[in-house]
């Protein structure tokens, strides 16, 4: 059901799957969950498929759709990785407008080479320009850094990080998430 949705959701053809699992990450006013997908078959590095939600204290909720596609380096292990791809997103702003848009962007990390628990620094970002958004939405933004260690395998990994998720319209900025949280991933 969920890989029918994401197929909608971005109008390709996905493929086999390799691996699929949850990351749920909570900060002191925000929570997200998000189901992850990796494709080997969508183009020759592959591809990171995810769809999610979030939450924050305030009441605002949303959900994404992302899909980014990573070169060789993260089929072959290589410690540096690189990605392209897009994020849509939409969002019911509690004491404003509804926000939604389908962001560009992409994803760096370095995986220190490790035989115990690896260390990973990720940062990753999209932007979703006026022309991109929906509405009065300006722009959209969602950025984020995280320091990773694998825990268990290949099946677990904590992490720490960043992220700021904001939208601008009509000239008022409305900051979704600006906070430090902390997450879990694990492979199934």
């Amino acid at each position: 059901m969920m890989r029918a949705l994401l197929v909608s959701l971005f109008g390709l053809s996905v493929g086999a799957v390799q691996a699929e699992g949850i990351d749920a990450n909570i900060s002191g006013e925000s929570l997200n969950f998000a189901y992850q997908a990796e494709s080997i078959n969508l183009m020759q590095g592959g591809a990171d498929i995810e769809a999610g939600a979030f939450v924050n204290q305030r009441g605002d909720s949303g959900v994404f759709g992302k899909m980014l596609a990573v070169g060789q380096q993260a089929s072959q292990n290589l410690p540096v990785q690189f990605g392209v791809g897009a994020k849509a997103m939409f969002a019911d702003v509690k004491d404003g407008e509804n926000i939604s848009g389908i962001g560009v962007g992409g994803r760096v990390g370095y995986v220190v080479p490790s035989r115990i628990n690896p260390i990973g620094f990720i940062v990753e970002g999209y932007v979703a320009p006026g022309v991109t958004s929906f509405g009065n939405v300006d722009q959209i933004r969602d950025v984020s850094a995280r320091v990773e260690v694998e825990m268990s395998g290949n099946t677990t990994v904590g992490y720490v990080g960043f992220r700021h998720l904001a939208s601008d319209y009509n000239g008022v900025t409305t900051e979704l998430d600006d906070n430090v949280h902390v997450g879990l991933k694990m492979r199934f």
